[in-house]
């Protein structure tokens, strides 16, 4: 889970006291989640190599698929996961159809084991190193119809250091859609959010950089339509590499929820509360 991300229970979304306040809608959800690992196994002309290869390690691979009470959930959740499924760097690729995302468990085993043969070829003999990949959805709760999830993607080919990938997921369970941000945004509000999420970067590099227009010169800003909204905002968070350097890992900006009236739409805003004593 995201460190920004925080599921509240609605009775914790309540202020106490005599005031106008705001509260991020929290309604019950139906929705039942868990995952599961997808039955894979290493070929066995991969394990014999590595097996007589003197301290050699075979390849690391852990795939995991979300499986909802919601169907057109699951679909769109588990064909981005199939995207991300490694292949070899030439040999097999599923069938023009299936590039959507929509393998079958045939195709997800021939391009693991693609991926895998193609350690024994880059990986030299006398090496400790060893591919790895992985995959996992997580559910983060929801905010008052929207269902949050994330897919955390991690691979490593024997270089310095592996690549994690977060993409985060939005569905609106009572329009039964797929949200991305510009479904969030009033319609032609696109600028004025570049505008505050380009202010959210340029507060997060002073605040992690001693020389912030150096660090702005090397590492400009860029848009991103990675983003989620949380308890506190609309939340972008970058890849590694895409504004920031690898040691700083992925970069989350949020834009307050103070500053998106009439650019974020009613319905994902939170809603004013009259509350008593």
């Amino acid at each position: 889970m995201s460190p920004f991300f925080k599921i509240i229970p609605s009775a914790a979304l309540v202020f106490l006291g005599l005031s106008v306040g705001f509260t991020v809608p929290a309604q019950a959800a139906d929705l039942i989640y868990k995952d599961s690992y997808f039955d894979y196994s290493l070929p066995d002309s991969v394990t014999k190599v590595c097996y007589s290869r003197k301290n050699y390690n075979c390849p690391d691979i852990s795939v995991k698929y979300a499986k909802t009470s919601q169907d057109w959930i699951n679909n769109s959740l588990n064909n981005r996961i199939n995207q991300l499924l490694p292949g070899p760097q030439a040999g097999y690729q599923p069938e023009a159809g299936n590039r959507s995302g929509n393998l079958s468990d045939q195709d997800k085993r021939k391009l693991l084991d693609g991926f895998a043969a193609q350690q024994l070829k880059e990986i030299p003999e006398d090496s400790t190193l060893n591919y790895q990949f992985e995959v996992a959805p997580s559910y983060l709760g929801h905010i008052g119809d929207v269902e949050l999830f994330e897919i955390n993607s991690y691979i490593y080919l024997g270089g310095a250091h592996g690549l994690g990938n977060s993409e985060y997921k939005m569905f609106n369970v009572a329009t039964k859609k797929e949200l991305k941000l510009e479904d969030l945004l009033v319609s032609g509000q696109q600028t004025k959010f570049q505008t505050l999420a380009y202010t959210a970067y340029k507060d997060w590099v002073k605040q992690t950089h001693s020389d912030p227009q150096s660090f702005e010169k090397n590492w400009p800003f860029s848009m991103t339509d990675n983003a989620i909204i949380d308890n506190e905002g609309i939340a972008l968070t970058y890849q590694p590499y895409e504004i920031a350097p690898f040691a700083f890992g992925m970069p989350t900006l949020i834009v307050p929820y103070a500053k998106l009236k009439g650019i974020v739409k009613p319905e994902y805003l939170p809603k004013p509360t009259i509350q008593s004593q």
